[in-house]
């Protein structure tokens, strides 16, 4: 058995080789112990040992090694510089060995690690506070990103029986330039216009085993994870975000600026009974700690334009802290294996604007959500205002049960064909459940109107000069009006996510060599067509990586309310609606 770190499945920790001796991963049928399905990566640590003994890794490419393939035809498509290397290196030494022979011992291992690329047609902003983008064609810009870790173990022999270790780890990631370029759907973000991320981490941990007998092992271990993550404006930003589609180029300053600050406890305990032909282990997993977040945008202003002309101007209500806390998620689980003969928050608001002046400065009351001066009517009538916009039903929000939840099943078979040369087939499913929505409940179907465009006339086009329709406008009376409620998406149809694998294997032990091959295949089934008859009006649907649905709404567009719903495609009955307009805030 072994002990490896631990820290939060969706940490932005930057584990480093040197630091492990063996990696043990599960790609399906998790044991108990681990509170999702999917892939589950051991990451066994090393320790030093009564000998002094370290390691040097080092790596490094040059860029003059890198392959170009820029030629006419790609210039005259656009691309005047392409990708390409600017440095990349890493180097990782260890060391460790005895303080007290047969009773402690240290290991230690340091790492950095470096990646800097130039941007494909990317360059400086000549004035990074001025209206216009004036690129400087001299000047490729550069994603640039750099780790370094420094850690520590103590193993402490305190008895034949009793073995305690301690482990320390400092760790800084920057991607200094994040988000440059095309990383986000819509226009690529210049230098300026990227963040300058970086994440502090720290871990501490301890941990304690004990093998009673030959038969019976004791584990525990205790953890303490500070994550700081830092996404701040790039020090040159000194203006608000203009994103010009009509130049397709976002600029001046990052699309949002945030900072999360996560302290993670954790705490596991197992007892472990094994023989030869049975193994038993029941224990304990615990988490807890909270998220705290602060969410900032430069200057409180973005705006949008259309080949160097403003169309309109976003003000946000930053900073604004959210806070969540995560109780004590405690897990109890026990397995069996016998073996016989032959498994948040944020703010914002839109105003359409237009700037008749030319002046390049907003000039109008955001706090009027009426059209004034060159401000349009606002998408938000609560923006400013003491209001609670959004809301959660306390049936899918609180109880047993209601949580997002995934069931995983596996069988598989071995057969030796031939001594030493063995095929296996495994079969996997899983199954996710308990799926959530938002809706604007204060707006219906009924306020949209359906409408249609015309496709540009062009041979290459599938649609070419056809009318494309299936898009809904709402009405202007109903602009702003913004009540959100977040429920179950059981109560508007149902929603089926499953997954089926089947992987085909062979092993064949020859001589001094180990042979081994084999199929994968598997098909995700994604059904939300219920829901979506629910919801017409709407045109995008995301997936949360917990399984969840999010119907996210296209700008102007806004869910149906509770009392139009519909499930399994017929009308709620009265006393089901009037349940659901009762949730609503």
């Amino acid at each position: 058995m072994s002990t490896s770190a631990w820290t939060r499945p969706d940490s932005s920790v930057v584990f480093m080789d040197g630091n492990f001796q063996e990696y043990n991963i599960n790609v399906a049928a998790n044991s108990a112990e681990s509170e999702t399905g999917g892939v589950r990566i051991n990451m066994i640590p090393r320790e030093g040992s009564n000998s002094f003994r370290g390691s040097l890794f080092a790596n490094v490419g040059v860029p003059d090694w890198q392959a170009n393939n820029l030629d006419d035809d790609l210039r005259q498509k656009g691309v005047q510089d392409p990708n390409r290397m600017k440095s990349l290196w890493s180097i990782n030494p260890t060391f460790g060995g005895p303080i007290k022979k047969d009773g402690l011992w240290f290991f230690g291992s340091f790492t950095y690690q470096r990646i800097d690329t130039y941007v494909a047609n990317s360059y400086l902003n000549k004035d990074p506070s001025a209206w216009l983008f004036a690129p400087d064609s001299s000047e490729q810009a550069v994603d640039d990103q750099y780790a370094r870790d420094v850690s520590a173990r103590l193993t402490y022999q305190a008895t034949r029986r009793n073995k305690v270790t301690f482990y320390y780890s400092y760790n800084m990631a920057c991607h200094c330039h994040f988000l440059i370029g095309p990383a986000l759907a819509g226009s690529p973000s210049t230098s300026e216009g990227s963040v300058y991320l970086t994440i502090p981490n720290r871990v501490y941990q301890a941990t304690w085993s004990s093998p009673v007998t030959n038969r019976i092992l004791l584990e525990a271990g205790a953890s303490y994870v500070l994550e700081d993550q830092n996404f701040d404006p790039r020090p040159e930003s000194v203006a608000g975000r203009i994103t010009d589609s009509g130049f397709n180029i976002a600029y001046r300053a990052g699309v949002s600026n945030m900072k999360a600050y996560t302290p993670v406890e954790g705490a596991r305990g197992s007892i472990a009974y094994v023989t030869g032909s049975h193994a038993f282990k029941p224990g304990f997993n615990l988490v807890m700690g909270s998220y705290e977040q602060t969410s900032r945008t430069l200057t409180n202003t973005q705006y949008t334009a259309v080949s160097g002309r403003p169309t309109s101007v976003i003000y946000y209500g930053t900073p604004v802290l959210a806070i969540n806390r995560v109780r004590p998620n405690l897990g109890l689980y026990g397995q069996d294996q016998w073996t016989l003969k032959r498994m948040t928050l944020n703010a914002g608001l839109r105003f359409d604007w237009t700037d008749p002046n030319g002046d390049r400065i907003v000039q109008g009351d955001p706090f009027n959500p009426l059209a004034n001066d060159e401000l349009g009517r606002s998408l938000n009538l609560n923006f400013g205002k003491p209001v609670l916009a959004v809301c959660y039903d306390r049936d899918w929000a609180f109880g047993f049960q209601n949580r997002a939840y995934n069931w995983e099943f596996s069988t598989g078979i071995q057969q030796e064909i031939v001594p030493s040369v063995s095929v296996s087939a495994t079969y996997f499913r899983r199954i996710y459940g308990n799926f959530g929505v938002t809706e604007n409940t204060a707006v219906t179907a009924a306020d949209y109107d359906p409408f249609c465009v015309t496709a540009p006339t062009d041979a290459p086009l599938p649609t070419s000069g056809q009318q494309i329709c299936g898009m809904f406008d709402l009405h202007s009376t109903k602009l702003g009006q913004v009540s959100t409620l977040g429920t179950a998406a059981a109560n508007y149809g149902e929603q089926f996510d499953h997954w089926n694998g089947v992987d085909f294997t062979m092993n064949a032990r020859l001589p001094k060599v180990l042979l081994q091959g084999g199929v994968s295949t598997g098909k995700t089934l994604t059904d939300n067509c219920a829901i979506t008859r629910t919801f017409p009006q709407d045109v995008r649907h995301d997936a949360r990586p917990d399984g969840r649905l999010r119907l996210a709404e296209a700008p102007g567009h806004h869910a149906r309310s509770c009392g139009e719903v519909r499930s399994a495609g017929q009308l709620l009955t009265r006393k089901d609606r009037s349940r659901l307009e009762e949730r609503c805030c």
